[in-house]
Formats: C-alpha cells, sequence, structure tokens
C-alpha cells in the first residue's frame, strides 16, 4: 500500500488521473491512433457516469468500484476500456487501499495506446507521485524525469520535488541541477532548507569551494538576523 496520501492530495490527484480524458464530456474523437473508438455505448455510458459520480460526488470509492464491475462484465470497446482503466486507478488512489494497482492501470492505459501523447505527459508525473508514496524513488525519479524529457515544464515546487526525489535514488547531480534552479527562483531570501540542501549536494559533488561560499553567504545572513532588532523572531 505505501504511505497513505492526504484526503485533499489523494483527491486531487484521483481527479487529475479522471481529467486526462474528460470522456463523456469531451468531443467525440478517438483518444489515440491505436483507438478508433470514439465514445461510450449508451448502457455503458450510464453505468461509467454513475461510477464517476461515485467516486467525486459522494466520495465512496467502494460503489465506485462496484459500477466498475459492471462494466468489466461486459464488451468493452477501447475507448471504454481507456476510461475503466482510468477510473480503477482513481479509485484505488482515492481509497488509498493499492497505489501499485493504480500504477499498473495507467501504464496498461499508455502501452495500450488509450492516451494522446499529451495525456500519456501527464501520466507520467502522476505514476510519479505514486511511486513516491510508495517510498520507490528510484523509479520516481525515472518518471519525474521522463515527464520533464517529454515536455513537462515544473515550477518552483516540482523542481525541488525533482531535486529531493533524484537525491533519494542516489542521483546527486540530477539532484544539483535542479535544486540550483530551486534556488535561482527563491534567490537570496531561500529557506535555510534550500542553503542546507545546496551545501550538502555540492559536498556529495565534490565542489567544495562552491559549499564553502554557499555556507558563509548564509552564516552572514543568521548574522545579520541574529544582530537585527528582535535577534531571531526578524530575517
Amino acid at each position: 500500500m505505501g504511505t497513505p496520501l492526504e484526503g485533499h492530495f489523494a483527491r486531487t490527484l484521483a481527479v487529475s488521473i479522471l481529467s486526462l480524458g474528460a470522456f463523456l464530456f469531451g468531443p467525440g474523437t478517438s483518444v489515440a491512433q491505436s483507438c478508433e473508438a470514439t465514445g461510450f455505448g449508451k448502457q455503458s455510458g450510464q453505468i461509467y457516469l454513475s461510477a464517476e459520480n461515485a467516486l467525486l460526488r459522494d466520495e465512496n470509492p467502494a460503489q465506485a468500484l462496484a459500477y466498475l464491475n459492471q462494466l468489466r462484465a461486459g464488451t468493452l470497446n477501447c475507448y471504454e476500456e481507456g476510461a475503466v482503466l482510468r477510473l480503477s486507478a482513481a479509485v484505488k488512489v482515492e481509497s488509498g487501499e493499492d497505489y501499485a494497482g493504480a500504477i499498473q492501470d495507467l501504464k496498461t492505459a499508455m502501452a495500450r495506446g488509450y492516451m494522446s501523447n499529451e495525456e500519456a505527459v501527464k501520466t507520467q508525473y502522476n505514476i510519479a507521485q505514486l511511486h513516491m508514496s510508495l517510498r520507490e524513488y528510484r523509479q520516481a525519479a525515472a518518471y519525474l524525469n521522463r515527464w520533464v524529457e517529454l515536455g513537462g515544464v515544473p515550477d518552483r515546487d516540482q523542481k525541488w520535488r525533482l531535486a529531493v526525489i533524484n537525491q533519494k535514488s542516489g542521483d546527486d547531480a540530477t539532484a544539483l541541477q535542479w535544486a540550483e534552479q530551486v534556488f535561482e527562483d527563491d534567490g537570496p531570501g531561500a529557506d535555510e532548507e534550500v542553503y542546507n540542501f545546496l551545501i550538502f549536494l555540492y559536498g556529495q559533488t565534490g565542489q567544495q569551494e562552491k559549499a564553502a561560499r554557499l555556507l558563509s553567504a548564509l552564516q552572514s545572513r543568521r548574522d545579520r538576523r541574529d544582530s537585527s532588532p528582535g535577534g531571531g523572531d526578524a530575517e
């Protein structure tokens, strides 16, 4: 199972997984070249909508799973199968019981060509988050890095995540690249956590002079803070 995701974060991730396809309410186009189907049949569409409502509106993963099992008992076209795989992944994330299963559902949907290129890029990031929850840092780093390679544009917090996860996976050089970008985004007023992480990474990568300069800059900032009115309460 792994480390349980916090309720709000689990919900955000589940919604992100479902929003990839916008199956019922999007345009009637094929999800990928390998799938020629363009939508749901009438009966399967109603069951899928009931499943999605059970999960997102009623916050009832167990009921959503029951509807999914109804769908799986029938014959699905490729469009429907792609939707079921994503909803199955979202149910597993929301229930917090099977992150590995959610990863497998998403990987299957990609492998079978049920996602557009843009959706597959976003899915790399979602899979990385699930691996992080399982403390599978090498796999998480691989998917995060792949997300960037395929065109993902990280914001400041995602750059920090890339730095931390790459370091946890044993790749200090890549972690340093992202940590430096975080420091550039934050500027000299960056949190001490950022300074300390950079100092550590410079040491790990044999850049002792850079580590010493940054440590000196941090110490000077501490000295200014301690000598200002109010001491440690002022920055």
